[in-house]
């Protein structure tokens, strides 16, 4: 009788033992008291939330951002799991100026070779259709200089002519049709820059869409993460020195924090971007940090509000 009993006592201990470990993240934040629901709805976190970690702190400030939608989820490229650290209406359809240029991106690898050629034509680069630039009329150059052009500096002239490589409205098309084979439910395109030229038809998305986009890239093409995540290029071309291209994500350049991301910016969608961290205290390469704002008031707004939905996440759930 004695031995069931000291077997007993240390089934006891033991979930003694498992129930502070996983109290501990909380337990561990001075500020943080548990009563009894909340312990309760921690087990039952750690029985559903397969990502377990970020634990949100009981005492947090609610974020305010001006931006129209925006969203900040943690995923894991690998296994396909999610966890959304904040949102806001994160499925209303709006205008998405060059964040387009990553679908653009998608379908010239899908069809094209990067030491193909190109030929600028007037038509792909002039002041009415919104994408004068540094391209010259009658150049050529390879696909993988396009791509940076039109990636890093988001030069429109570029992705017009990537477009009118093949048919231009056979390349929107595929954006379209890839964009519903990914499973972009409430995105549309009508032209490959994102500028708004197409008689009031805007290129529009929500950051649920684009966060599908983002994981669907990083699985499939790293090649766009490759070139979205440099900040300054001297781009050669035959030989000699063509242009110096900087990117035109300001976080980029001064943020060691962000690995890639897109910019936007039009008159209709306002500011506009996408960023890609790292989890913190991860050693898990394929978990990311996702941090999406559309429609803020403007080109300096869209960094401002992404920093403080960046160092709201941070600080308000235990890593």
């Amino acid at each position: 009788m004695a031995q069931k009993k000291k077997k007993r006592g240390n089934g006891y201990f033991l979930f003694i033992v498992l129930a502070l470990f996983l109290l501990m993240p909380l337990l561990a934040d001075g500020n943080t008291k548990i009563n009894r629901g909340e312990s309760a709805g921690l087990f039952l976190a750690v029985n559903e939330d397969s990502l377990f970690r970020p634990l949100k702190k009981n005492k947090v400030i609610d974020l305010s951002v001006s931006a129209k939608s925006a969203l900040s989820t943690l995923v894991s490229v690998e296994t396909g799991k999610e966890k959304i650290l904040f949102e806001k209406e994160k499925d209303l359809a709006v205008p998405i100026a060059s964040i387009s240029k990553l679908m653009t991106a998608i379908i010239v690898l899908e069809n094209y070779n990067m030491d193909d050629t190109a030929i600028v034509k007037r038509s792909a680069v002039s002041e009415e259709m919104g994408t004068l630039g540094e391209l010259m009329i009658g150049e050529k150059l390879t696909v993988k200089n396009l791509l940076y052009f039109m990636l890093i500096e988001s030069d429109n002239g570029a992705a017009e002519v990537l477009a009118q490589k093949m048919n231009r409205n056979d390349f929107i098309n595929l954006m379209n049709k890839k964009a519903g084979e990914i499973g972009l439910n409430n995105t549309i395109f009508y032209n490959p820059t994102g500028l708004d030229i197409e008689n009031s038809y805007v290129n529009t998305s929500t950051t649920e869409d684009l966060k599908t986009l983002a994981i669907y890239i990083m699985k499939y093409y790293p090649t766009i993460p490759a070139i979205c995540s440099i900040a300054s290029f001297d781009l050669y071309s035959n030989g000699k020195p063509r242009h110096l291209l900087e990117t035109t994500n300001e976080l980029l350049r001064n943020n060691e924090v962000y690995l890639w991301g897109k910019t936007g910016y039009t008159k209709e969608a306002n500011g506009c971007i996408i960023l890609i961290s790292r989890r913190p205290f991860s050693k898990n390469a394929g978990e990311y940090i996702i941090d999406i704002v559309l429609g803020a008031n403007g080109k300096a707004d869209r960094f401002e509000e992404a920093k403080k939905i960046k160092n709201w996440t941070d600080n308000s759930f235990v890593w």
